[in-house]
């Protein structure tokens, strides 16, 4: 049995590292199922909601295709039908969830 190394244990490095790697791998794609089924992204998934402080901090400063992820963490989706497909909407829409949920002071 393996033991967890530091860098993993602390979730800030364990998100950013994961980014960055998910980033990287999916930048030439276009499916944004491929780019959400990404192991990284999979893996920021598998963090729960310890991830969702990191990723609203991430759609404050840049939306990106955090959607998928977020939902598939919260089980809630408050994007409305007429915004879907607009990332700057949608990110609004995750924005002021979490400023609702407490995950952004």
């Amino acid at each position: 049995m393996t033991l967890i190394s530091r860098q993993w244990a602390n979730p800030a490095t364990r998100f950013f590292r994961l980014k960055q790697e998910w980033e990287e791998a999916t930048a030439p794609l276009s499916s944004i199922t491929e780019i959400a089924m990404h192991p990284a992204c999979q893996q920021i998934v598998g963090m729960g909601p310890i991830a969702i402080p990191f990723i609203m901090r991430e759609l404050e400063n840049r939306p990106a295709h955090w959607f998928w992820a977020l939902k598939s963490i919260t089980m809630e989706d408050p994007v409305p039908p007429d915004k879907r497909g607009r990332i700057g909407e949608m990110a609004k829409a995750w924005l002021i969830w979490g400023r609702e949920h407490d995950y952004i002071k």
